[in-house]
């Protein structure tokens, strides 16, 4: 269930400029199955009408780093704690049906905290989680600039952010399911 990295993903794609419309979530893609010929057949039954592509992710690994080190001289130790997801990614061309990029990319949540060397502390869950999404999210940005998907960030404002051809619809029209 990626459905809270995707938010990350999308906001980090809107704030490069970039028009989203956001689809239904599809539960119904798990296990070892061909998830590329599942969303091929979302496509073709209109699950995507108006997209242009559609970014697919499928988690392949979550991870929990959980690491205590005595800081020496003291009576204190460094608790780290974190998450660390690795998700692979196909981009879509709905028109042609046809993966047009694809990568795995990384996210990595860590948090630390100094404790003394007898006490135990639970490190919030959400932090690591919404830190983890937010990492994943910049490195599937740089994945697709990397693939010639998009046009890297520049230094002009937002509203300046012209997309390589990729989406030139009018703001106006975006299409939002739910």
């Amino acid at each position: 269930d990626l459905q809270g990295a995707a938010a990350s993903i999308r906001a980090n794609l809107v704030k490069n400029g970039y028009l989203i419309q956001p689809s239904k979530f599809s539960s119904n893609v798990t296990g070892t199955g061909n998830h590329l010929s599942v969303i091929a057949e979302q496509i073709k039954a209109g699950e995507y009408i108006g997209a242009k592509y559609v970014l697919f992710g499928v988690l392949t690994e979550i991870s929990e780093i959980t690491n205590q080190e005595k800081i020496i001289g003291t009576n204190r130790k460094m608790d780290t704690k974190g998450i660390e997801l690795l998700v692979d990614f196909s981009l879509f061309d709905v028109e042609s049906q046809k993966v047009i990029a694809a990568f795995s990319a990384f996210g990595k949540g860590v948090d630390r905290k100094i404790l003394d060397a007898d006490s135990t502390h639970e490190m919030p869950k959400a932090r690591l989680i919404y830190k983890a999404y937010d990492s994943l999210s910049d490195n599937v940005y740089d994945n697709l600039i990397e693939q010639g998907f998009l046009s890297p960030k520049s230094s002009k404002s937002t509203s300046d952010v012209i997309p390589k051809g990729k989406l030139d619809e009018d703001s106006s029209t975006l299409i939002i399911y739910k």
